[in-house]
């Protein structure tokens, strides 16, 4: 598992390489809640995705090479204010998600 740093901004993009593949990530809060953008090797694949504590960003396994969740404490919604503070984006490769 590795950390993907965020800084506590409501809007934010940032691109990253991992594991031979090229993430291109936005996220933005929409009407209080956090949401994100985000492209694969240069294809957009979802946009507005409602980011949920715990939960994979990228929902659709036919879509994983690796996938990205945001840790909170007690489960809370993420919120921007709280990112890097108690609030963390971490990725975990396939290795890590076939793992039991």
């Amino acid at each position: 598992m590795q950390q993907v740093p965020l800084t506590p901004d409501p809007n934010q993009s940032f691109s990253l390489r991992l594991d031979d593949t090229r993430y291109e990530i936005r996220v933005k809060e929409a009407n209080g809640v956090m949401v994100a953008d985000v492209a694969i090797d240069g294809v957009l694949v979802l946009t507005a995705t409602r980011v949920l504590a715990g939960e994979p960003i990228i929902p659709y396994l036919y879509l994983q090479r690796g996938n990205f969740f945001l840790l909170t404490d007690a489960d809370n919604l993420p919120t921007w204010e709280e990112f890097n503070v108690s609030q963390s984006l971490v990725y975990m490769s396939p290795a890590e998600l076939a793992a039991p």
